[in-house]
This record gives C-alpha cells, structure tokens and sequence, in this order.
C-alpha cells in the first residue's frame, strides 16, 4: 500500500501537498517497522535560568546523521520518534560555549531527559607587543629606524616611553623629560654620541632628549641601574646612549636613508640622511625637521600647542686602517614651542655643537681599544609671554644661554680571554648666564631690551672623573662586573638672594 501511495505522490502536480504526504506516509512507516524512543530536556545558562530559543542537535553517533530543534519559552526542547542507539545532544546560543552531552543510549519505547547548561562563552583577546629583543637583563639595545608603533617617535623621550620602566613628563607638545624608574634629571644620564649635554632652560624646557631625532641614529642602548660607570657620575636610574654607527668600507659606497610623518592637526615630520663611505673615510649628512600645529580637544577648542624643530647634523670621518677612526662632527638646531600650561612660550631653542673623537682598536693582544672624544656645546634659548601667544598688557622676555665643554679618554685591556678592563676618565664644564626684561609696554621695547643687556653668569658646574670598571665571564650565559669611580665637584651659585 506505502509503494502504491509514493508512486502516485510523485505523479502528483501539487508539490507542496505532495510533499506533507510523503512525509506521513514515512513516519507512518517508521513507526511500523522500527521501535523508538524519547529525548527531551530543558537548555539553560550558568545561573540556572532557561534559554530561550536557543539551538539543541541530535547527533546518531553510529551513522553521524543529525537533528537539531530549538527550545521554546520555557527553555525546553523534545526530540520524538528517536531510534533506538548511541546519541550525542548539544546546545547552543549566542554568548554561550556549546554545552555537549555525549554517549546518551536510547532504548525501544524509553523516554531520557537531557538538561543541559552552557558556560559563557570565553573572548579571546589578542595582544601584541612589540619589543626589543634582550640578550643582557640590565641592558636594552634597540634600533630606532625599525618599525614602530603606533607611529615613529618625534623625540627621544617619546622614544624612549616604549621602553619598560621608563614613562615621560610632558614639555606641552614639543617633547618630553624622560623618567627611569621614578628617576629623572641627572640620575639619568643621556649621552648623544657620548657628549652629555643639557638644555639651556631652568624649567628644563629643553632636556637632552628634546635635541634628539630617533629616527637620525642607529642605535639607542639603555644601561638600567647604577651597573657601570663609565658614562657619567651618579646614575642611579642608568644611562641611555643615542649613538651613529660609521664603519670603513672596501668598496666605495653611497647610503640613503629617509622617513616621512604625517598625521592631523598639521603634524609632519621629515628626516634624511646621506652617506658617502669609502675605504679611507667617509662623510655623512642628516637633516630632521618636526612640526605641527594646536591641536583641538574634544570640545573643539583650540589648545596652544604648536612647535617647530629643525636639526643639522654633518660628520667627516678618516679611517686609514681597519681598526682606526678620527671624525669630526658638527650640528646646528633651532626651533619654537607654545605651551599652555606655563606663562611663556619658547621662541628659540638655537643649538650649536662641534666634536672630535678618535678610535683605534686591537693596538696588542692585551689592548682592546683606546678612545678618546671632546666636544662644544652652545644653547641660546629665549621665553616670552608675546611670540607665539595673544599678549596681555605687559611684554616680557628671559634668554639664558648655557656652554658645555667636556671629554673623555679610555683604553679597554685584555686580561686573558674571560676578563676585560675598562680605565679612563670624564670632565664636563658648564656655564649658564641669563638676562631678561620685565613688564614693558611692547614686545618690541621687551626684545630689545633683553638683548641690550649683557648678559650675567649665574651658574657654574664642573666636575672631573676617574673611572675603572673589570668584566669576567664565568659562563657564556654568566658574568661579573665591577667598578670604581671617582668624581670630583664644584659648584657655583651667583644668583642674587631675594631682598639682597
């Protein structure tokens, strides 16, 4: 009677109906032919509540044949007409892990109940950190022309921030003073190709850093703690080394490098830098320049923030042999900041900066390296309340001015294979002066009444070192490090007493 019945569904033009037919007609003879059972249950989430509409699938696990259904406002579900067997029910909803329940045997006629409950569902978070790799605990060697995020550094604080331990003290937007481990100032000592220099503002305005393009040089190194002490006094927080790398060359060279920033409110920053190499010298000029305007906050006010830098940097090396280097080097910069967060702006932050600095390497067997280097360093700063602001009703004016002379000798012996010795010694001199004009009726009369005045010594730092640090290896993997270091001081303070 079943074959009779399909055979006439199929002639049958109404789809649709045809369909239902053949539908029953199977179940009906399911149920003549085959014994079945039950599975029914309620789907529910990890505090006990139901779930509604949630997915349940019936999964035979002898032939992998599978049915799903959802569950109704009660949370329930029911699977009717199961064949007798091994099954596997889960269920699932959005937010939720799936909840699976395997090996379940239905038998003829019985009824089984399933309750399941689902687990929220577990986010997976990526994070990616971008980092330089460390082969020594206490000392980090980056490349600052690698890839950076979010964008290339403008300076070398916002440089040195992606550096853990290290976070920066906002100058308004034109740079920043970098902080180690809660350490700043002169217990971080910045080197930039091993001249420690420092800015001609006394509300440092101007740190090292702010003197510094990351982008220009080909290595940065951070030595965290007081592990050395060869580069400077007193550096509880570590040392941090900007520094070019310019090596002779057999065959006659010429290199170019160059980066370009762009972003919103007007930010753009440039940099090139060309070198010739050759077997018995070289040459190498880099140009930098950074910009951008105020940017706007999110009320869309205006806030003053706008600066400029430019730097020059030129070097002119000698390198008669393989192991020997003279180089001359020169650098001019200049540039302008507003903040609004202080009274004044910056106007001028000129620099002017001559080194020399020699190298000669595996002189003996016992002697690794001998160098030494002196350099020049000239800020002329100036501050004004009228530059690069709307004035008030009184005009006026600072322009310190700072010059550092300093240098350093150190040969490096070889004490056997596992044992290194480092001897030499520092100076530095400083001198800052000032003069300023207060409370005039123009910017005009300020201007040129400050640079009417001579101007007065009000500052004197000096000081002179000796140094000796020894290296063993233990292992490839160990070592032991060990220095003395002895620094002599003066300081003098000619600044005016109030009320003297």
């Amino acid at each position: 009677m079943n074959r009779v019945l399909l055979f006439l569904l199929f002639a049958t033009p109404a789809a649709q109906t045809s369909q239902s037919i053949m539908v029953s007609a199977h179940a009906i003879e399911q149920k003549v032919t085959e014994d079945t059972g039950r599975i029914l249950g309620t789907l529910k989430d990890p505090t006990g509540a139901i779930v509604q509409a949630g997915k349940v699938e019936l999964k035979d696990l002898t032939s992998g044949l599978a049915l799903s259904t959802v569950t109704d406002q009660a949370g329930r579900y029911v699977f009717d007409s199961v064949p007798a067997g091994r099954y596997q029910v889960s269920g699932a909803s959005p937010g939720f892990e799936t909840a699976i329940r395997r090996d379940i045997l239905i038998a003829a006629g019985a009824e089984v109940q399933i309750d399941l409950t689902m687990s929220l569902e577990k986010k997976e978070t990526v994070v990616v950190v971008t980092a330089p790799a460390m082969d020594r605990p206490l000392v980090v060697e980056t490349d600052p022309r690698a890839p950076r995020q979010p964008i290339p550094a403008h300076d070398g604080a916002d440089y040195l921030k992606a550096i853990p331990g290290f976070s920066v003290i906002r100058k308004g937007g034109a740079d920043g003073d970098p902080v180690f481990r809660g350490m700043s100032g002169s217990r971080l000592s910045i080197l930039l190709d091993g001249e420690q220099i420092s800015g001609g503002c006394g509300g440092r305005m101007d740190p090292p850093t702010a003197y510094v393009f990351p982008g220009a040089y080909d290595r940065i190194t951070v030595v965290k703690g007081p592990q050395t002490v060869q580069y400077g006094p007193a550096i509880s927080a570590g040392a941090v080394l900007f520094e070019r790398d310019l090596k002779r060359v057999e065959t006659a060279t010429i290199e170019l490098h160059t980066s370009l920033t762009v972003g919103s409110f007007g930010r753009h920053d440039e940099m090139i830098d060309v070198r010739a190499l050759m077997p018995r010298g070289y040459a190498q000029a880099v140009g930098t320049r950074s910009h951008t305007g105020d940017y706007r906050d999110g009320n869309s006010s205006s806030v003053h923030s706008l600066y400029t830098r430019w730097s020059g940097n030129a070097a002119l090396g000698w390198t008669p042999g393989e192991n020997t280097r003279l180089e001359l080097s020169l650098a001019q910069s200049d540039g302008r900041a507003a903040y609004a967060d202080r009274a004044m702006d910056g106007p001028r932050f000129a620099r002017d900066n001559i080194g020399l600095r020699f190298e000669r390497q595996h002189l003996a067997s016992w002697i690794g390296k001998i160098e030494a280097q002196s350099y020049y360093n000239y800020v002329d700063h100036v501050m004004d309340n009228y530059s690069l602001r709307t004035p008030g009703t009184t005009f006026s004016g600072m322009n310190p001015d700072r010059r550092t002379m300093g240098g350093r000798v150190a040969v490096t012996l070889q004490a056997g294979n596992p044992t290194l010795i480092v001897l030499g010694g520092d100076t530095r001199h400083d001198f800052h002066r000032g003069r300023s004009a207060m409370g005039k009726t123009s910017g005009d009369l300020a201007t040129a009444a400050y640079l009417a005045s001579p101007r007065i010594e009000d500052m004197r730092f000096s000081h002179v070192a000796l140094f000796a640090e020894a290296t063993r290896f233990l292992t490839p993997h160990s070592r032991l490090i060990g220095g003395l270091r002895a620094d002599r001081h003066e300081s003098v303070d000619s600044r005016a007493c109030v009320a003297t």
